[in-house]
């Protein structure tokens, strides 16, 4: 039953033969080919003793696959086009699993909440997979157990399972090798803006201590260590993760055929899913190239694969130091999101400039206290935002219309006082919006030191906490990273080192009350002309308070500029002609402010007069 399946899959009927007996002649000797290399194959691998041959097999059946390849493409074979057409289609429908992913901003109205389709398959496979394996690495059996079983019985399946192996094997230590290498960067790239000092060699020595460190670790320790503190580092990682996050993150995704229902899930949820599969994946391939983890004698150990022992070795070790990197990048982001979280209210400070007694200085405390305020005195540190003041024993005589002078001359009692507490939250107000003015023009100059080749502009976001930075609309694709990141390329320091928390909270409630989620400044636009739009932004603020939003024309007249909002929705893209569209992400939801350079289409065309020299006046009586 199997060959007349086979050959009425394979296109092989004798019908086509008989039309054309070269090509019965050409199907036929590769055909025959395949089948007497792998009755060779069988016959070389019952005496084979090692994979150390396996892999020499392994070559010999890659060559003769390479052959095929090329005999296709220059003669066209039947049942190899079939095979490929089979394989087309599998990777048609993997493509199909792709989803397109974004960042929901509005929050309303509500989707449904699912884990990505790709993650949930991805789960199901691995642990498939895994159940087998670990039920039979704990009954007793072993790597080379498994391997004797199955080259007594079809040899050329166990090529293409250890070729599976080792491809993954190779590709995992790849990766994992690389991801601290990329987080190690970006940390020391973005010390580098904060400090403004150079980091290369420190970034170096940072490199050569973590691998260092697990080369001798490698070469001193038992083989059975790293896989229970990988376990260990990469299950903190979930489960710190699982802590909910206020206020968490929100991301849409749909499949990549454009046709297919929008979801939502958290971000921890999303990024604790990713860790686990990372967890379960590397277990499964501990286990297959190195043993029963619970057996220190035997683990590692095998005899009859030493090359996928040795594979495993490293790929162990570069996982565990990939698990001890992600860890600490968890951490940050956490810390980020608690710490550097603009949504917390911070307090409002007083900065006393003077060194007065201790009595007066205890009762402005609890004053300032009494009315939110925190207050602090030379010779500590003043804070960015901090508004200055000088303690006075007994209030001063004002003149209403002099010239109010900083710092503020006041007493205790006055500090509570309606029109004194009105007049230091205006100045606190004042000085957290220059410091926001200072801040982004300090960034665009950071942007103006670099070339971009790709985008059209920057993201600028600085009141949410999972944005760290400034960042291109579209990222570059350079190979030299002196002077971006790799997993995180934001231009200039970021966030939380250039704003302090009070000026970030300011404008997210500024940003909250208009209904704007991000901004985007075309290049070109220089920093100046991006103030009088951040300054359009607080003069509309103040005006209306949380009572009217943002619309395009409260930016009307601003010289040199053009000023569109997009609401940007599902399938709702931006359509401007004479502007540039944005690289959004592929879906998500958000109001954009856009920042652009006029163009001057909205002027109004004017008809030249009439030229009237040469034309005959009427004669006059």
């Amino acid at each position: 039953m199997l060959l007349p399946w086979f050959v009425i899959r394979m296109r092989l009927l004798p019908t086509s033969w008989i039309r054309q007996p070269r090509g019965l002649v050409r199907e036929v000797s590769v055909i025959g080919a395949w089948c007497a290399a792998i009755a060779f194959l069988e016959l070389l691998g019952r005496n084979s003793e090692d994979d150390l041959r396996d892999g020499l097999c392994v070559l010999l059946f890659t060559a003769l696959l390479s052959f095929t390849i090329i005999w296709h493409r220059r003669q066209p074979l039947k049942w190899f086009g079939s095979l490929l057409a089979r394989a087309d289609r599998a990777r048609s429908w993997l493509r199909m699993l792709a989803i397109e992913l974004g960042i929901d901003f509005r929050g309303e109205p509500a989707l449904p909440v699912r884990i990505p389709s790709p993650i949930a398959l991805a789960f199901g496979i691995v642990l498939c997979l895994l159940l087998p394996v670990s039920v039979g690495v704990l009954c007793g059996g072993s790597p080379d157990g498994a391997r004797q079983w199955l080259t007594s019985r079809f040899y050329t399946a166990y090529l293409i399972l250890l070729s599976l192996v080792w491809a993954a094997l190779i590709a995992g230590t790849l990766l994992t090798v690389f991801a601290p290498i990329a987080m190690l960067h970006d940390f020391f790239m973005q010390r580098r803006f904060q400090t403004n000092t150079r980091q290369s060699q420190r970034e170096n020595a940072a490199l050569l201590l973590f691998f260092g460190t697990m080369l001798i670790g490698g070469a001193t320790l038992p083989r059975w260590l790293p896989m229970p503190i990988f376990v260990m580092f990469a299950g903190l990682s979930v489960i710190a993760l699982l802590f909910p996050i206020h206020p968490d993150l929100r991301l849409l995704w749909r499949s990549k055929d454009h046709g297919g229902k929008v979801y939502s899930t958290s971000f921890c949820g999303f990024i604790a899913a990713q860790v686990a599969l990372f967890l379960l994946f590397v277990v499964l391939l501990h286990l297959c190239s190195q043993g029963n983890p619970l057996d220190p004698e035997t683990f590692g150990q095998q005899k009859h694969l030493p090359i996928t022992s040795t594979l495993g070795f490293v790929f162990s070790w570069s996982a565990l130091g990939s698990s001890i990197a992600i860890f600490l990048q968890i951490m940050r982001v956490i810390r980020l999101a608690h710490r550097f979280n603009p949504q917390r209210a911070p307090l409002k400070s007083l900065f006393v400039t003077d060194r007065p007694e201790e009595s007066l200085l205890a009762g402005a405390v609890k004053t300032a206290a009494r009315i939110g305020w925190s207050l602090r005195c030379a010779p500590k540190e003043k804070d960015a935002c901090a508004v200055p003041i000088r303690l006075r024993e007994k209030p001063l005589e004002r003149d209403p219309f002099a010239e109010i002078r900083w710092p503020l001359e006041v007493s205790v009692e006055e500090i509570a006082t309606i029109k004194v507490a009105q007049r230091l939250e205006r100045r606190f107000v004042l000085q957290v919006r220059r410091q926001i003015a200072r801040g982004l023009e300090k960034l665009l100059r950071f942007a103006a030191q670099r070339k971009f080749t790709r985008g059209n502009g920057f993201w600028i976001g600085l009141q949410h906490w999972f944005i760290l930075g400034l960042s291109r609309d579209v990222g570059e694709e350079s190979a030299d990273f002196r002077h971006h990141g790799v997993l995180q390329d934001i231009i200039g320091p970021p966030y939380f080192a250039l704003f302090s928390q009070p000026a970030r909270h300011h404008f997210l409630r500024v940003m909250n009350s208009l209904e704007l989620d991000l901004i985007f400044v075309e290049d070109g636009v220089r920093h100046r002309k991006l103030q009088r739009v951040i300054q359009q932004i607080f003069e509309i603020y103040d005006i209306f308070g949380e009572n009217q939003r943002a619309e395009e024309r409260h930016f009307v007249g601003l010289p040199g500029l053009r000023v569109l909002i997009h609401e940007f929705e599902l399938n709702r893209p931006f359509r401007s002609s004479p502007y540039p569209e944005p690289d959004y992400d592929d879906v998500g939801r958000a109001r954009i402010l856009h920042v652009f350079k006029d163009r001057g289409e909205h002027e109004e065309k004017l008809e030249l007069p009439f030229h009237f020299r040469g034309v005959p006046l009427p004669a006059l009586r």
